[in-house]
This record gives C-alpha cells, structure tokens and sequence, in this order.
C-alpha cells in the first residue's frame, strides 16, 4: 500500500513506467518497521537543466504527506533524464545492507 501510494503520486508528475520503486526495509535496522525505507529511479525530461539538488527538492516536496504519514525513515532518491540514463556505463543500484549483526 505505501509502494502504490509512492509510485501513484511520482507517475502523476512523472509519468508510467518512467518510475521504479523497491522497498529496501529489510536492508536495515528497524525490522519492526517493513515499510521504512525505499529506493525511488526517476527517468524523466522534466529534469533536463536542474541540479540534483532540485531534482531532489522536488521528490520530497512531492512525497512529503507521505513520508509523514506513514513514517518512512529512509528514501534513496536516483533521477536521470533519459540521456543521462542512456548513457550510463553502469546502472546498479545496490544499496548497502545496514542490519547490525
């Protein structure tokens, strides 16, 4: 439910299929917690010329009722125009694990 809410307002702005998320709550250390933290890809035009800073900005304006209302802790944000996405020489996206053993 948190997944679909993340995705449905990113593809308003953003469009379908231009957005992947994964849900990366298992990698850390609030096991209690599934829905804490998450991986957002954005490849969109929309951020042709902007900073990734505002690009950021953006993301988090977008998704800050709900972030707070479901309390997430954690969003690891990756944005790409698509020719920046194209010409990537390599596109992993692992995230580390942070569970404390």
């Amino acid at each position: 439910m948190i997944k679909y809410k993340i995705l449905k307002t990113l593809e308003k702005q953003f469009g379908k299929n231009k957005v992947f998320i994964h849900n990366e709550s298992k990698k850390h250390n609030l096991l209690n917690r599934p829905f804490s933290h998450f991986k957002i890809i954005i490849i969109s035009d929309k951020f042709i010329k902007k900073s990734l800073i505002i690009r950021h900005k953006e993301v988090y304006t977008l998704l800050s009722s709900v972030i707070d209302t479901y309390n997430i802790h954690g969003i690891s944000i990756h944005t790409y125009t698509k020719e920046e996405f194209k010409n990537m020489k390599n596109n992993d996206f692992k995230s580390p694990h942070c569970i404390k053993k």
